[in-house]
């Protein structure tokens, strides 16, 4: 959604690539500091949406593309954070969009700065083959 309304694409011809091209465009901006709203541990993104596409023709792209990445790791983090306190848990990052760079450096700092563990794996790739991984260690151990 982001990387069409700001430009960074206009289709998808392969898996992942709207995203790929927003995170190229934010690479090139300056985090404009636009916090999104969190209610019940639920990230308000049509909210944040309606602002950024208010925003999009009187800044650059390339911050607004930023400002997203940020904004949106910076929220993620803080529902995993006060998840983990909950339990005296660590905070693991994976999936697809543990690939992304903006993303992965702004929960790793955000985790780490609250006193939390932070894991991400080394071995096994973040996206559908982390995920069949995952699959397979939890079959075995309660199967």
């Amino acid at each position: 959604m982001f990387s069409v309304m700001l430009g960074a694409s206009t289709e998808r011809t392969y898996e992942g690539e709207p995203a790929m091209k927003l995170e190229s465009l934010a690479w090139k901006g300056k985090d404009l500091k636009i916090p999104i709203e969190i209610e019940d541990n639920r990230i308000m993104i049509k909210e944040f949406s309606k602002i950024i596409f208010d925003m999009r023709n009187n800044y650059k792209k390339q911050d607004l593309a930023k400002t997203v990445h940020i904004s949106i790791a910076k929220a993620f983090s803080e529902i995993a954070i006060e998840a983990a306190k909950i339990d005296h848990l660590p905070v693991a990052f994976s999936g697809g969009v543990a690939y992304n760079k903006i993303f992965s450096d702004v929960i790793k700092k955000e985790v780490e700065s609250s006193n939390l563990k932070y894991l991400k794996h080394r071995l096994v790739p973040c996206g559908d083959g982390g995920v069949s991984f995952g699959q397979s260690l939890f079959a075995y151990k309660n199967i």
